[in-house]
């Protein structure tokens, strides 16, 4: 009996002093690539936002005069959402290496995912289609980043955002 209890005790010591590690947004740089094991890399057929940084933290920012930068990438195509236009990239081929996933084109423009946080679901991306490069963040963790909304005075006259703001109300 005193056995069976030592056992249990030393199991759930070993279950409790688990460590896992965590990063906030403020830690998302390359930097944190050393915290992911290799074997959890996963591919990235998902829905992604792009993240900006604005003082040191990363948001999401949405633009008065046009829409985030929203990716969906499947096995066969990504569909780039950029302002107001839907861009569709059918892939050639993808190619895998570790935590770095190649989609080529068909045009011949490559989009690159690196993962930068497991536990927060960011990519660093870079799009050879446009020259961009840009963190991402699954869309299933979206929800954890801070929302900015650009002031609609940014982009358009007073009186035209008093108008949309008494259309919204009005819905």
């Amino acid at each position: 009996m005193k056995n069976t209890i030592a056992i249990l005790v030393l199991i759930l010591s070993l279950v409790s002093c688990k460590k896992e590690t965590t990063i906030t947004t403020n830690e998302i740089t390359k930097n944190n690539l050393n915290l992911i094991k290799k074997e959890e890399y996963k591919a990235p057929y998902k829905t992604w936002i792009k993240l900006t940084n604005k003082n040191n933290k990363e948001i999401i920012f949405n633009p008065c005069d046009a829409d985030n930068k929203k990716l969906i990438v499947t096995k066969k195509i990504i569909k780039e959402y950029v302002g107001h236009e839907v861009l569709t990239h059918r892939i050639k081929s993808i190619e895998n290496d570790g935590n770095k996933y190649n989609f080529i084109l068909e045009n011949n423009g490559v989009f690159t995912f690196k993962y930068l946080s497991l536990k927060k679901g960011v990519w660093d991306s870079k799009d050879t289609y446009f020259n961009g490069n840009f963190i991402v963040i699954d869309s299933l963790y979206s929800n954890e980043i801070e929302i900015v909304n650009q002031p609609c005075i940014e982009c358009w006259e007073k009186e035209d955002c008093d108008e949309m703001e008494k259309n919204k109300k009005n819905r």
